[in-house]
């Protein structure tokens, strides 16, 4: 699972995609091997409670997924 804030200062997004295609390149199937989610409003976290339980619930639902 790579989520990443559009708007993060720290690390930016373009990592988090040049990671993701890399995974693409080698053969891993996005949806299926991993999930990518961009948040377009947000920064490096978020103070955000409905951004946080967002977040929570993608991470359930993965994990849910694949173990």
């Amino acid at each position: 699972l790579i989520v990443h804030g559009v708007n993060d200062p720290r690390c930016p997004v373009e990592q988090s995609r040049i990671f993701r295609d890399r995974l693409l390149e080698l053969g891993y199937r996005e949806g299926v091997d991993f999930e990518y989610v961009e948040f377009e409003d947000e920064g490096h976290g978020s103070n955000d409670i409905g951004q946080k339980i967002r977040t929570y619930r993608l991470l359930v639902d993965f994990l849910e997924r694949v173990l």
